[in-house]
C-alpha cells in the first residue's frame, strides 16, 4: 500500500503540470477567440455607426426639402388668395365701369346730357376713391352687437373695433349684418357671399 502511494505521489506533479499545461492552451485558446469576437463586434459598430450617420445626413436633407417645399406652397396658396382677390375687385370694377358706358342704342336726350356727365364724373371718383371706414353696427357669430366702422372694396367688406376683427356678410334673413373673425394668416372670401367657409377647417 506504501509503495503504491509512494508511485502515485511521485506522478501527481507529473499529472497537474500535463493538466494545467492544457487548461492555459485552453485559456489561450478562449483569449483568441474572445479578441476575435470583440474585433468583429467593433468593427460592426464601427460600420453601424457610419450607417447611421449617413442615415442621419440624408434625413437632414430631407427635412430641409420638406421645409421648403412648405414655404413654396404657403407662398403659392397666398399668390393665388392675392389673385383671386385681385380679380374679384378688378370684376366689380368692370362692373361699375360698365354702368358709366352707355346702353346700346341709348342716347342722352340733349337737355340732360350735363347732368349726365356729372352723375358719371361722380362714379368715376368714387370707383377710384380710395375705400374709406364709415361707422357700422353688426353682431358676431354668436349674436353680440358690435359697434366699429366698415370699409367696403368690391364685393368685400371688412369690419373693424375694439372687439375685433372680421369679414362682414349681409343677413339674407335681414337685420344685422354678420362678423366672421379673420385668421392668420388673412382669410377673406373674396366673392363675399360665402360666410360658411369660415366655420370648415
Amino acid at each position: 500500500m506504501s509503495k503504491k502511494c509512494f508511485i502515485l505521489f511521485a506522478l501527481l506533479p507529473f499529472l497537474f503540470y500535463d493538466f494545467a499545461k492544457r487548461l492555459q492552451a485552453e485559456i489561450a485558446a478562449c483569449r483568441q477567440q474572445a479578441d476575435a469576437v470583440r474585433k468583429a463586434t467593433e468593427d460592426d459598430w464601427k460600420r453601424h455607426e457610419t450607417h447611421v450617420k449617413a442615415l442621419q445626413k440624408e434625413s437632414d436633407e430631407l427635412v430641409k426639402q420638406l421645409e421648403q417645399l412648405e414655404d413654396d406652397i404657403a407662398k403659392l396658396q397666398e399668390e393665388n388668395q392675392e389673385a383671386t382677390a385681385r380679380n374679384a375687385v378688378a370684376k366689380h370694377d368692370e362692373q361699375r365701369l360698365a354702368q358709366l358706358l352707355p346702353q346700346d342704342g341709348a342716347t342722352p336726350p340733349p337737355v340732360r346730357l350735363e347732368q349726365v356727365v356729372k352723375d358719371k364724373l361722380v362714379l368715376l371718383e368714387q370707383l377710384f376713391q380710395p375705400p374709406q371706414p364709415m361707422p357700422a353696427v353688426a353682431k358676431d357669430t354668436t349674436g353680440r352687437q358690435m359697434e366699429g366702422h366698415v370699409v367696403r372694396r368690391g364685393p368685400v367688406a371688412i369690419f373693424s373695433s375694439q372687439d375685433g376683427n372680421g369679414q362682414l356678410f349681409d343677413n339674407p334673413e335681414g337685420g344685422l349684418p354678420t362678423i366672421h373673425q379673420t385668421q392668420f394668416p388673412l382669410t377673406i372670401d373674396v366673392t363675399g357671399k360665402h360666410p360658411e367657409l369660415f366655420t370648415q377647417p
